[in-house]
């Protein structure tokens, strides 16, 4: 089993869970947080003794050790600048929804994966509720 470096950018309530979980994943080497509230930070810090703690993602980004980066933070308007910058370094991104608040992010952010030859994938967590599963089936029909 290959561990990683993982990164959690972003650890308000969603971030926080993804933060605790890879704390105990077998799969995850080492942790790191960064989160742009001190108080927040402390909290997460004691939760899951990360290898790094940080106020700057800049700093996950700087760190060629980390592979893999979640990034879960608000507003939706920050996914896409800091998934670019973390692609561009050759991080492999888990990013929350939405992907982008524009088309033409969402393609920067496919064409960075191209360029880079690392992985996006936008956590959806509603991907197989009913309601979604039906919108898919009306447009498959279309």
């Amino acid at each position: 089993m290959k561990q990683v470096e993982a990164a959690v950018i972003g650890t308000g309530w969603c971030g926080g869970i993804r933060a605790e979980t890879l704390s105990r994943s077998a799969l995850v080497d080492k942790l790191h947080i960064c989160e742009i509230r001190p108080e927040r930070l402390a909290e997460v810090k004691a939760l899951t003794k990360p290898a790094t703690a940080t106020l700057d993602y800049q700093d996950i980004i700087r760190n060629d050790n980390i592979s893999v980066v979640y990034i879960s933070t608000t507003p939706e308007s920050n996914h896409f600048p800091i998934a670019r910058d973390c692609l561009r370094a050759g991080k492999n991104v888990l990013l929350e929804k939405p992907m982008a608040i524009t088309l033409d992010a969402c393609s920067a952010m496919v064409d960075a994966c191209a360029a880079a030859g690392v992985h996006l994938i936008v956590g959806h967590s509603h991907s197989f509720d009913a309601p979604i599963l039906h919108l898919e089936d009306i447009h498959a029909a279309h």
